[in-house]
């Protein structure tokens, strides 16, 4: 057990049987059940950007390094032109936009692979109730992973599309062969083909922001994009992509240590295989990309033509290679596997499940069961209205996981 946990200890509620042995379920999990959850993007310059934040509660979040300018010591130059529009989902409902008050990069982020493609972001929400996300600790436990894609159809009126969620529960065979940092770090990424329609440029495909892992009926804050591997130059076009996304929970104690005040972790039964080291960090790959394939990451919006939605959007070549789509990936493209948003009207927090996506996906096939699992969560060491120590992982109570 990690010593700065050593003070923090659990609480048993006996649910029903162990999770751990319990085989991945893909399912369907609906945009009801994404909006119990507090989601936000972050904007720059007063526009969205693709990065969507992975929330740990009203004040902090872990957001994709990758999203800001920074300095050769991975110091942000500017925070002035960034602010975090919070949507109207979870309660309290505080749909808002508010300035950036800091922004941490993890120390081991390398702005050219993408490896540890981490930040902590601070901003200055107005709500008027304190609220918190779980952050996962013991990703092998999840059962399915909810993909999820937030974005906003007019920021001056702080107007939402309804949010867009697919479930997937592997890893694509091509995951592998398209980036040698994910084939040495099976454990410290997911990867996914999977895409969602852009807010911007019509025609083009954007990967999911945050991704929700699922154990019994709970879910959790698991993983964030961080970077894709694509093969040929046009990410508006046809070129097959592999989407990569950092799973947290090594990052944690490193976030615990820039966060005043702690944040809410979960974990089924205490148990957990996530590092201890507050400076961990994943080792970039010795190997190569393929030939034709060009990694990019921060917000892909940028990239995007918004003037004509069927031009191409052309990526920095960092090959001067003939694309080559691994023999073993799948033949079909990955914005076969997509959906396409609808609006969310900023006067209205609901809107009709059956409205919000048009799915296009390749995989029809889903089941609803659930699986079981017993939990433990972590208490505060005094009453909930206490303020917990600098540096605390403080979870909430288990009936407050998605709010």
């Amino acid at each position: 057990m990690n010593p700065q946990l050593s003070f923090i200890y659990f609480s048993l509620l006996f649910l029903t049987s162990n999770a751990l042995n319990y085989p991945l379920v893909r399912r369907e999990t609906s945009v009801a059940r994404v909006r119990e959850f507090h989601g936000a993007v972050l904007l720059k310059n007063g526009k969205q950007t693709s990065c969507e934040l992975a929330l740990m509660h009203n004040k902090a979040a872990f957001v994709p390094a990758s999203c800001f300018d920074i300095d050769s010591s991975n110091n942000v130059n500017d925070v002035s032109p960034y602010e975090v529009a919070l949507d109207a989902g979870g309660t309290p409902i505080t749909r808002e936009t508010v300035t950036v008050d800091k922004v941490i990069i993890n120390p081991r982020y390398n702005p050219t692979t993408y490896a540890n493609n981490v930040a902590v972001i601070f901003f200055n929400s107005q709500a008027k109730e304190e609220w918190s996300n779980y952050i996962d600790r013991y990703p092998q436990e999840l059962t399915d992973r909810a993909y999820v894609r937030r974005s906003m159809n007019d920021e001056e009126k702080k107007s939402w599309n309804a949010p867009a969620v697919v479930n997937d529960v592997k890893n694509d065979e091509g995951c592998k062969q398209a980036s040698a940092q994910f084939a040495s770090n099976p454990a410290d990424l997911w990867c996914s083909p999977m895409s969602v329609t852009s807010p911007v440029g019509g025609s083009c495909h954007v990967p999911y922001g945050i991704v929700y892992g699922i154990v019994g009926s709970d879910m959790v804050v698991t993983a964030m994009y961080s970077h894709s591997a694509v093969y040929g130059n046009d990410m508006c076009g046809d070129s097959k992509a592999y989407h990569y996304y950092t799973v947290l929970s090594n990052y944690l104690n490193w976030a615990v240590s820039v966060v005043p005040g702690g944040f809410a972790i979960f974990s089924s039964d205490g148990q957990y295989s996530a590092s201890d080291d507050p400076n961990y960090g994943i080792q970039d790959s010795n190997g190569s990309s393929p030939n034709g394939v060009n990694v990019v990451g921060g917000d892909l919006y940028a990239r995007i033509p918004k003037a004509d939605s069927k031009a191409t959007s052309s990526l920095p070549s960092t090959s001067t290679s003939t694309s080559t789509e691994p023999s073993s990936a799948s033949s079909t493209s990955s914005h076969d596997s997509s959906h396409s948003l609808s609006v969310a009207s900023s006067d209205s927090d609901e809107s009709s499940e059956e409205d919000s996506l048009s799915h296009k996906t390749s995989t029809s096939n889903s089941s609803t069961g659930s699986a079981s699992s017993t939990y433990f969560s972590t208490q505060p060491t005094e009453s909930s209205n206490s303020t917990p120590t600098s540096g605390m992982l403080e979870s909430k109570s288990p009936s407050n996981l998605s709010k």
